[in-house]
């Protein structure tokens, strides 16, 4: 996902999957990001590069 991507997530709250080597790793919101990563609500951060994110 692109920043403008994830900071629409983060604004409106929306709910995503991380997937990780095809398996649903995590499922809920972004409460931040940056160049190389994103941070989810579990305090958990994935690796933008590896991490899939598809919305729900």
């Amino acid at each position: 996902m692109n920043d403008e991507q994830l900071e629409e997530l983060i604004r409106t709250d929306q709910y995503f999957e991380v997937v990780l080597w095809g398996e649903l790793d995590y499922r809920g919101a972004i409460v931040a990001y940056n160049r190389d990563a994103f941070q989810v609500a579990s305090g958990d951060w994935y690796i933008r590069d590896v991490a899939g994110v598809r919305k729900l």
